[in-house]
């Protein structure tokens, strides 16, 4: 059994009419509590049996905010994890640029993986052949010759038997079905070359689409955000450009 740590934050509360923000962020240590021990060859292991929990205050905020420029600024020097972010923000009830631009990469991502999956297999789609049987019996059996061996084998002789009738009948039904064959070969060629076709034509459509996607997302990504947020000072603006708005230490930050 491994100790566990888990952060979590309480007591969120946000007063529109105050601008005051609340919140408490814990970090709680699981510890697997020993119960007794057991000996083994002389050696003592220990048995487990639950956990005994240890609460850590990592950070107690109480304060009236400039909602505005603490969605856009000051929550993201906090140095808080992404889901405690995203939970601010939704008490808030205000979206800053910053988390508008990281909804719309995420739309077209997900518009572009969308597209991938619509793309067809012709393999899966194609139309396989059904063959008719073409190889039945056109020799006759000899008779005799099986009448004999009959009497020594109690009758086994004649398990197969073909007669002069029935490999005539035979000879036709092969025949006829080699036509059959030939003729369902065609078909089935075209239909599939039509198939074939049809999954190019739509597969190059997804591909254009995905195409201008990814340029889309790239020139999203890397465009300047236009705030309306007017009171932005010189250290805001070195913020914004010292992260390139990677969102780097929204996604792989390991905050609290």
């Amino acid at each position: 059994m491994e100790i566990i740590e888990k952060l979590r934050i309480t007591n969120l509360s946000f007063d529109k009419k105050t601008n005051k923000l609340t919140f408490v962020v814990k970090l709680h240590t699981y510890t697997p509590k020993i119960v007794r021990y057991e000996q083994v060859n002389y050696v003592r292991y220990p048995i487990y049996k639950g956990y005994s929990e240890r609460t850590k205050l990592i950070r107690k905020f109480d304060k009236v905010i400039n909602p505005i420029r603490f969605v856009n600024k000051e929550i993201l020097e906090l140095d808080l994890n992404r889901k405690f972010i995203l939970l601010i923000l939704e008490k808030i009830s205000i979206t800053p640029e910053w988390r508008k631009k990281e909804l719309e990469l995420e739309r077209i991502l997900n518009l572009i993986n969308t597209t991938k999956r619509r793309i067809r297999n012709y393999h899966n789609e194609k139309k396989t052949y059904s063959f008719k049987k073409t190889n039945f019996n056109e020799e006759p059996s000899n008779f005799w010759l099986r009448l004999i061996f009959a009497f020594f084998t109690f009758g086994l002789s004649f398990i197969g038997y073909n007669s002069k009738k029935n490999a005539q009948l035979n000879i036709e039904i092969n025949k006829n079905n080699k036509e059959w064959n030939e003729s369902h070969k065609q078909k089935i060629d075209q239909e599939n070359s039509l198939i074939l076709k049809d999954i190019t034509l739509f597969n190059e459509k997804c591909n254009k689409t995905i195409g201008f996607n990814w340029n889309l997302y790239h020139k999203t990504k890397e465009a300047e955000l236009n705030y309306w947020y007017k009171e932005v000072d010189e250290e805001w603006r070195d913020l914004r450009h010292s992260s390139n708005f990677s969102f780097s230490y929204l996604n792989g930050k390991k905050g609290v």
